[in-house]
């Protein structure tokens, strides 16, 4: 439940304008907000906020593990079939070090350097960033 709080007048009176106490004039002079378009800001655009408590969220602004819990709140089934995935792969490579552990090693120090290089790549890009 919302509750309003009604604005102070600056004038400092407590007297009330007769359009503000009638639903039908105050209907009459914001049609944007009657229509269902949002409440109308001064600039004459539509506010961000939904009326259902939500607003528009730029995605720019989220961290990598806000977006990743964004991802996966809005689509679970997807996650989870990520999750399943990995574990396989997961599984693979350790049946692999059990049958063929030379070729194992191999693909740990290849996913390592890999790693190793994105990681410096990356922590690079962020110093010319800044």
């Amino acid at each position: 439940m919302v509750s309003v709080v009604a604005p102070e007048h600056p004038s400092g009176d407590d007297e009330t304008d007769d359009a503000d106490s009638d639903p039908a004039a105050r209907d009459e002079a914001e049609p944007a907000a009657a229509e269902g378009s949002g409440p109308a800001v001064p600039n004459g655009e539509p506010s961000p906020d939904r009326g259902d408590g939500r607003s528009d969220i730029d995605l720019t602004e989220l961290t990598l593990k806000e977006r990743i819990v964004l991802a996966t709140a809005q689509k679970p089934a997807i996650a989870l079939l990520i999750i399943i995935l990995f574990l396989f792969a997961f599984t693979f490579l350790i049946a692999l070090a059990m049958i063929f552990p030379a070729v194992a090693a191999l693909f740990i120090f290849g996913t390592m350097a890999l790693t190793g290089l994105a990681i410096g790549v990356f922590l690079v890009l962020r110093r010319l960033e800044s």
